[in-house]
């Protein structure tokens, strides 16, 4: 591992200010430790079988990072649950990791090409991954 990989304590920095809330900061579990270790290495998991409470949401933060460090990692993350409750909360989630998004990890995702801070496709109409996203979005709602 390099970069934030290799010194844990840089991750559990980073970690705690991409899941900041409030005044509220969180450090990583072990098993959010370990996930990372297989992300960096692109060795990913078939699914995370993680107890109630335990953080399993916080796996978006942990794909971010991974990205950022330049892991061989599919560009999406799809984050499937069967409970609305879930959907929810994951939805606000994700909106807090972009709003607590670190410069330093911004700009390694723009540096990787991994993220863009606007998309060169401004016309959602004409944007193909959209629109597939809004199907399966339809799909899953039964609509």
């Amino acid at each position: 591992m390099s970069g934030l990989g290799a010194n844990v304590n840089r991750f559990g920095e980073v970690f705690a200010s991409l899941t900041a809330e409030k005044d509220e900061r969180y450090q990583p579990f072990r098993w959010q430790l370990r996930l990372l270790r297989r992300l960096l290495n692109a060795d990913l998991p078939r699914a995370v079988d993680v107890p109630t409470a335990l953080g399993k949401t916080s796996i978006m933060a942990l794909w971010l990072i991974a990205l950022a460090e330049g892991a061989r990692l599919p560009r999406r993350l799809v984050y499937v649950v069967d409970r609305r409750a879930v959907v929810d909360q994951a939805t606000r989630f994700a909106e807090r990791l972009r709003l607590n998004m670190p410069a330093e990890l911004s700009r390694k995702m723009q540096r990787e090409n991994r993220w863009k801070e606007t998309s060169r496709k401004r016309i959602p109409a004409r944007d193909r991954d959209h629109q597939n996203t809004l199907r399966v979005k339809k799909w899953l709602s039964g609509a």
